[in-house]
């Protein structure tokens, strides 16, 4: 089972652990940057930031953290969803383009060496309520 918490009580419940100072210091996280800051040439579907620079990488990351609200599926995993409200990226399918994304997820396993983001579709969340407060979120 999956629950769902607003920032607020995310927070509240310890479960925003802070990023790591690096969010390229693995291979598997170096991996996953260059992957969605890197227009791809073929493949399946794969989401790009529009700024594939590390710093605005950080800032997406960081702003999702901050701000995004948190699902914890039964196996304790952590997600952070946050919607931007502007288009933060792009998507592709097999090295084709489909449109602008605008939302950032975070990914936070329990291995901080595998913290990483990447931009999704609003269109693609779905609304609901937090788990504690009731308050609206998106996930």
């Amino acid at each position: 089972m999956t629950t769902r918490y607003c920032h607020g009580c995310s927070a509240s419940r310890g479960l925003l652990p802070a990023l790591p100072s690096s969010l390229t210091g693995s291979s598997y996280q170096l991996d996953k940057f260059i992957k969605h800051t890197t227009p791809p040439v073929s493949g399946s579907i794969v989401s790009i930031f529009d700024d594939p620079s590390y710093s605005a990488y950080a800032t997406y990351s960081v702003d999702a953290v901050v701000s995004g609200s948190v699902e914890v599926d039964a196996a304790k995993r952590t997600n952070v969803t946050w919607v931007a409200s502007k288009q933060v990226g792009t998507l592709f399918h097999a090295g084709v383009l489909q449109g602008g994304v605008d939302a950032v997820k975070v990914v936070l396993p329990y291995d901080g060496a595998k913290v990483h983001a990447f931009p999704t579709s609003s269109l693609e969340l779905r609304a609901s309520t937090c788990a504690d407060c009731g308050g609206p979120i998106v996930y």
